[in-house]
């Protein structure tokens, strides 16, 4: 109210209203990205007591029949700051939906619904007489703009869209996913919703950029079941076997099956004459479940190195056990020891499938532990190895060593550190191995194999080939 201005308590009123109009408008505008806008088209008084008078009589008065208090200035120029109020409200309806990101299919099916029910209240209220009224008095007045003509909204085309939505929406299986108990019934739901998905990207007002945002909250969907399912399951103490055929699963059943749906719809956007060919090609992915995929692969990863290095321990252990030559016996790790290693950094601190990078450097971090605590107890069992091998009295010996450690060997730092002896080893077995050759390829002359020739009638120099290549075998 400007200073020193008198106002009646009605004029004080009708300010007053339209300052809390405008705050429920700017409310509306900040909350638009969150919550669907509930768009009231509120008439001025006036104009509400005229309808009312007016009754159930078809039409609408004449403006020119109007009370003169309506259609002079003051009150006309209230109504278009009204009239302009309402087409605001209606367009921050309209756009809503371009604009909204959802956190998972469900969501987004329940967000249409509403919205078409929005849709459906701004029409009812539009073709309200006090709206049509108030439109026909500006434009008797000619101070309708172009922003004031509501009803010419494209409401009726976005209704019939956003209809065609919730009507492919609700055919979507999302609960077949929700509600899926093993890896099977998971990749038998991602099907059945990507036919479904298939519907929706094939309609025309359906935007290709909400396309790719409901791919990437299918592929949140998807992780978060699969991490319900895992989350069920000890990964890290199941049996191996048992571990590594989920793992691979999780490749056949869930990666493969998405990626080749994928290609599928990628063909379809490409061969779409209203969309640029290239433009689905050139969007980059990362889906969160592949993030889950290299979670389960980092972890079969610690698995794999974990019980590879226990098998060996075993074997050397057992072999020892065997051991029935006598000789001092070895004092050596047990399984035991590689357990509780493991255990020790891979423990319960760790939340295995929390996608987070800070929980991925944990379980990094745990990994990097247990390779330094492995690395120093392989050194101990290199400097054991190279003892027993410096100390071995002669190639029997050394050979025996090599035998009983052999899965170790395989292990590069170990063969790294035990080349010396093994070259030693094999040049010694080639040596014997060629006196050998040489000692049984003179005695073929007093062989039987030399009247065996003489019988067939072969030549002794091809006899002494055929014995020569017949010996190189055996040896």
């Amino acid at each position: 109210v400007p200073s020193g201005k008198y106002v009646s308590e009605k004029e004080f009123a009708d300010i007053l209203q339209k300052k809390f109009d405008d705050i429920d408008l700017l409310l509306i505008q900040s909350n638009a990205l969150n919550e669907i806008p509930d768009v009231q088209l509120i008439s001025d008084k006036e104009i509400s007591a005229v309808i009312a008078k007016w009754g159930s009589q078809p039409g609408i008065p004449a403006p020119e029949n109007l009370p003169e208090e309506i259609l002079r200035n003051e009150s006309i120029i209230s109504l278009q700051e009204t009239v302009s109020k309402w087409y605001q409200l209606s367009r921050i309806l309209l756009k809503h939906s371009n604009e909204t990101n959802f956190e998972s299919i469900t969501a987004e099916v329940e967000y249409w619904g509403k919205y078409l029910n929005a849709l459906y209240n701004l029409k009812k209220q539009i073709e309200q007489k006090e709206v049509t009224l108030s439109l026909e008095i500006l434009r008797f007045k000619k101070k309708l703009t172009k922003n004031d003509l509501i009803q010419e909204l494209d409401l009726n085309q976005k209704i019939a869209s956003v209809e065609s939505f919730v009507k492919i929406m609700k055919e979507i299986p999302i609960s077949s996913l929700t509600n899926a108990k093993d890896l099977g019934m998971v990749a038998e739901a991602m099907l059945r919703i990507f036919e479904s998905s298939k519907k929706l990207f094939g309609n025309p007002e359906y935007p290709f950029e909400k396309c790719i945002k409901f791919l990437e909250v299918f592929s949140q969907d998807l992780t978060n079941c699969l991490i319900t399912i895992f989350q069920s399951l000890n990964v890290l103490k199941m049996d191996f076997k048992e571990f590594e055929e989920l793992s691979n699963q999780v490749k056949v059943k869930i990666v493969n099956i998405w990626n080749t749906q994928i290609s599928t719809i990628k063909d379809f956007f490409n061969t779409n004459n209203t969309l640029d060919r290239n433009r689905f090609s050139s969007i980059v992915y990362k889906m969160k479940h592949t993030r889950f995929y290299d979670r389960i692969k980092l972890l079969f990863q610690c698995r794999e190195e974990y019980e590879s290095i226990k098998k060996n321990i075993k074997d050397i252990n057992r072999k020892e056990e065997q051991n029935t030559e006598g000789g001092k016996p070895i004092d050596f790790l047990n399984e035991d020891d590689i357990r509780l290693t493991f255990e020790r950094n891979f423990n319960s601190s760790l939340n295995l499938f929390d996608l987070s990078p800070k929980e991925e450097a944990a379980i990094n971090n745990a990994k990097k532990k247990y390779n330094n605590e492995i690395e120093f107890q392989v050194k101990e069992i290199i400097t054991k190895i190279r003892d027993l091998l410096g100390s071995s009295k002669n190639y029997n010996e050394m050979y025996k060593i090599f035998s009983k450690f052999s899965t170790l060997i395989k292990m590069p730092q170990v063969k790294s550190a035990v080349r010396e002896y093994q070259e030693s080893l094999l040049s010694k077995i080639q040596e014997n191995t060629y006196d050998l050759f040489v000692r049984y390829k003179k005695k073929f002359e007093t062989s039987g194999g030399m009247d065996i020739a003489r019988h067939y009638g072969i030549p002794p120099l091809s006899g002494g080939h055929i014995w020569s290549e017949q010996l190189v075998k055996h040896l």
